[in-house]
């Protein structure tokens, strides 16, 4: 027999509000019904027991603002139910209690701020969940309890800001899971404990780091490896435009990312290139998987420390024309500071060691410097002032400059000749 649709679309003479138990009983045989675009707000208990034929229910755009329990009990033959764009706000516990052949959820673009602690407890054979674009600030690690068959769970374009531990531990036959656009600060192996079968895993634009105690293991090594499949060639894990964190507590996957095989299977599977550091602030212009193991400690055990502040600020007289080396008093730090100087028309240079060399000093070199000692862990500063005298001056027992050797120039024999009849007249006087 050839399935009915019945379709209840908006117009003038057609403005339901709401629909009860008893009130569908007239119907025929149907297998779909559609509110779509209608002023419907209210969904009474059991309203459709009298129609257990029916496969599909559609309510896309109406004004449904709650799913009351029971709501659609009595349809153990409905496989989609579709609440897209329907202002939905609350789903009360055992709202889908009853639908034991359910294979679609579509609550897509609601303002849904919570989930009850038990959703799904007869939906067992339910594969795809539509959940997103909604206001789901978090749920329980027994919302999706049961869902033994699902395959794709949405939940992008939320407000959650963690996950709970465990929350995925039944989703064996899950291979699409999307939390991107969200304000998920950390998420640990034991969130995503159950995935097995998991192929794409998207958290794009959230706010990861590394930080938390290193409780943060969205590209830990051992979390990365076990989540994503090698076998599966057609994986991705998105992990695009999050905040990373380039502090000490990157080093366990600096270090696993440094061999090739390692990095070619983060590469091919995230399609990062750049990590861009966002955090602490002083590693703003790095990213992570630009830095050279000098930058990290050897193992994750071996100390992480900032380089120490000192106090004092060194005053240097250097002769023109010759070769000045300014060194850095900041030598401690784990691991071993990079030493970036700043020179005195703003201009920056990076060393290997703490000593910035300039050749055959000159009076556009005068000024003050900045060395700046930075680590993983943190940064110091010291400043040196760099005064330029001439090259060959001419200094008296007590140091004090009287003239330049070698030169011919006006200046130079007039102070000689002051210094000389300057004498004569102490001399005779």
């Amino acid at each position: 027999m050839k399935e009915i649709t019945f379709a209840l679309q908006k117009s003038k003479s057609n403005r339901i509000t709401e629909i009860y138990s008893g009130q569908l009983q007239n119907l025929p045989k149907i297998g779909e019904i559609q509110f779509g675009n209608q002023a419907l707000s209210s969904i009474g208990k059991e309203t459709f027991k009298d129609i257990p034929s029916l496969t599909k229910l559609s309510f896309q755009s109406t004004h449904v603002g709650e799913l009351r329990p029971d709501t659609f009990l009595g349809l153990e033959n409905l496989v989609s139910i579709d609440f897209r764009s329907s202002k939905l706000q609350k789903i009360h516990e055992g709202a889908f209690a009853g639908l034991f052949n359910l294979e679609q959820i579509a609550l897509t673009a609601n303002g849904i701020i919570e989930l009850p602690e038990i959703m799904f407890e007869d939906s067992s054979n339910l594969k795809i969940l539509l959940m997103d674009s909604n206001k789901i600030e978090s749920f329980e690690n027994t919302t999706f309890s049961g869902l033994f068959q699902l395959e794709r769970l949405e939940l992008q374009n939320n407000n959650l800001k963690f996950l709970p531990e465990f929350g995925f531990k039944n989703l064996e036959k899950v291979t699409k899971l999307k939390l991107s656009n969200n304000k998920l600060h950390q998420i640990s192996e034991n969130d995503l404990i159950g995935l097995e079968s998991l192929e794409d895993l998207t958290i794009n634009d959230n706010e990861l780091n590394f930080m938390n105690n290193n409780k943060i293991q969205v590209i830990e090594p051992n979390w990365f490896l076990n989540i994503i499949p090698r076998s599966t060639q057609a994986a991705q894990f998105g992990l695009n435009d999050n905040i990373w964190n380039c502090g000490c507590n990157s080093t366990r996957f600096r270090l696993w990312y440094e061999l090739d095989e390692n990095k070619d299977l983060f590469t091919t599977l995230t399609k990062i290139e750049h990590m861009n550091c966002s955090s602490p602030e002083y590693m703003k212009n790095f990213t992570i998987n630009g830095l050279d193991l000098t930058w990290f400690p050897k193992s994750e055990d071996d100390p992480c420390e900032p380089p120490p502040r000192i106090w004092g600020h060194p005053n240097l007289s250097i002769k023109r024309k010759s070769e000045a080396q300014l060194i850095c008093g900041i030598k401690e730090g784990k691991p071993q500071p990079k030493y970036f100087w700043k020179r005195p028309d703003n201009s920056t240079v990076w060393t290997n060691t703490s000593t910035l060399t300039i050749e055959a000093i000159s009076d556009a070199d005068r000024g003050v410097y900045e060395c700046k000692a930075l680590n993983i862990a943190g940064e110091s500063i010291e400043k040196h002032s760099v005064e330029v005298t001439w090259e060959d001056a001419i200094t008296d027992e007590l140091g004090n400059y009287i003239g330049i050797r070698g030169t011919n120039s006006a200046q130079s024999q007039f102070l000689c000749s002051f210094f000389f009849y300057l004498f004569i007249i102490l001399f005779f006087h």
